[in-house]
Order: C-alpha cells, then structure tokens, then sequence
C-alpha cells in the first residue's frame, strides 16, 4: 500500500495547480463555497478540457467514488488528521485538519507524516 499526500493550500479560499498521477497531466481546481461551508474540486486535463468540476469533497469518501470516467484519478480520499473524524472540511480546514491523498492498496491507513508529497507546479 501507498500514500501520496496531495497538496492544499490553506492560505486561498480559491487556487489551483498542475498535477501528474499515473502518468497524466491534471489541473486541480478547489474552491471554497461559504453557502454551504465546504469545499469543492474541479479536474480537468492540461489542456483545459473538463473532467468533472464541481465535486463536493467528503471527509472519509472517495472523491469519484461514484464516477466511472477513466480519465479521473483514482483513489483520492480527504482524511482528517486530528480527533474528529466524523467532521466536515470547513473554511479553515486546509491548514492541516484534512489531507488530501491517494491511496493505493487495499485498506485505506490512518493518516502519517510518512506520506510522499507531489510534484506541484503553480499556476
């Protein structure tokens, strides 16, 4: 089993970057939306082209759990990394209440400072 820990950005309610998993370039777009107090992912190819915007992200749920598109990554969960982990991931969650990671493997593991960070480039 694999962690890959994704990064967030805890000091923007909106931001985004490029990202490779398995091989293919993705922008990750996240945006906050203080209405419902919770955070959203878009992904679409380097290119520009959309794969799915507009997912609400669950603490504990695979992001794209309930899309079978074969372009979409794979194996992204938000976990909490602090005692409450029935919460949701609020305004302020991104400064280290809640990782982004992908897991690979069979079992989903408690969160570890020993998960591998990505290559981000900033756009």
């Amino acid at each position: 089993m694999a962690i890959t820990r994704i990064p967030l950005n805890p000091d923007k309610f909106a931001f985004r970057y490029k990202i490779a998993i398995d091989g293919r370039g993705y922008i990750f777009a996240f945006r906050y939306a203080a209405r419902h107090d919770g955070w959203y992912i878009s992904v679409y190819l380097r290119d520009g082209t959309a794969v799915r915007t507009g997912v609400r992200l669950v603490v504990g749920l695979p992001i794209f759990v309930f899309n079978n598109d074969p372009l979409l990554p794979r194996q992204l969960v938000l976990i909490r990394t602090d005692e409450n982990q029935t919460a949701e991931a609020t305004i302020d969650s991104f400064n280290g209440t809640v990782r982004l990671v992908r897991v690979t493997g069979d079992d989903i593991p408690a969160p570890s400072d020993e998960t591998i960070p990505v290559t981000v480039e900033e756009i």
